[in-house]
């Protein structure tokens, strides 16, 4: 029995296609392909060019799909400007709930627009799916914000739910608060196993009393960050004297 080039078999199997196995890389060489686009440091979330040769290499075949996957959804953002919330995580939650699990870094950039959308019911079961979160970053586009512990106050539901993930890495940026009670619920709300703590740009104003009321004490249970062990604050004219962090470093 011969074997013809044109991909038949000799005369005895006349007719019969004769399969060509193509040969497959290593996984080794594959994932060392892999890391040598793979340029980012893992908390880069804008570099289009690196995002698009990972997914190019993600199709060639099912291995190259799985070496690659954890490497493009390691770091993602959700802005307000390209989609809603709501659609975002929908996405993540019904369509692909796999992915989850490969995201270590999520940026999230709040509007004003996003102040009248409670969260869905299903959200605390979607991001119970990030179960190797590690940063979580809040961005504001500004305003203020304000809690109601009537739960009235969607801004606060979507932080307090997001902070269920329990990061080990918070970052919160340009935003405002018109109480510092406001800015202790979100602190009491982490995780005892937050480790980075990094509050930028960040106003906290002080209620207006008139001369006539009489002064309230305002005295919120102590926050204890017992893992921290990097702060960095960037805020303007305040103090958290209610934060102990007699452990950090």
């Amino acid at each position: 029995m011969s074997v013809r080039d044109d991909g038949h078999w000799g005369d005895q199997h006349r007719g019969i296609p004769f399969i060509v196995k193509r040969p497959v890389l290593p996984i080794e060489l594959i994932q060392c392909i892999v890391d040598c686009l793979d340029v980012t440091d893992g908390e880069r979330t804008e570099d289009k060019l690196n995002h698009t040769a990972l997914s190019s290499c993600s199709l060639v075949s099912h291995v190259w799909h799985d070496i690659c996957c954890p490497r493009i959804f390691r770091s993602i953002t959700i802005r307000s400007s390209t989609a809603s919330f709501i659609s975002r995580f929908s996405y993540l939650h019904s369509t692909a709930p796999h992915l989850r699990k490969y995201v270590q870094v999520l940026r999230l950039v709040f509007s004003d627009k996003h102040a009248s959308i409670a969260p869905p019911a299903w959200l605390k079961e979607c991001l119970g799916g990030f179960e190797n979160l590690r940063t979580l970053q809040l961005d504001r586009k500004l305003m203020s914000v304000s809690y109601s512990p009537s739960g009235e106050d969607h801004w606060m539901q979507w932080i307090t739910d997001l902070l269920a993930t329990a990061p080990r890495v918070l970052a919160m940026d340009n935003w405002a608060f018109d109480s510092p009670d406001r800015l202790l619920h979100i602190l009491a709300a982490s995780s005892t196993l937050l480790e980075d703590l990094s509050l930028r740009r960040i106003n906290v104003s002080t209620p207006i009393q008139s001369p006539e009321a009489e002064p309230v004490s305002i005295a919120p249970t102590v926050t204890r960050l017992d893992a921290l062990r990097n702060l960095t604050l960037c805020c303007y004219n305040w103090v958290l004297s209610s934060v102990d962090t007699e452990r950090a470093v």
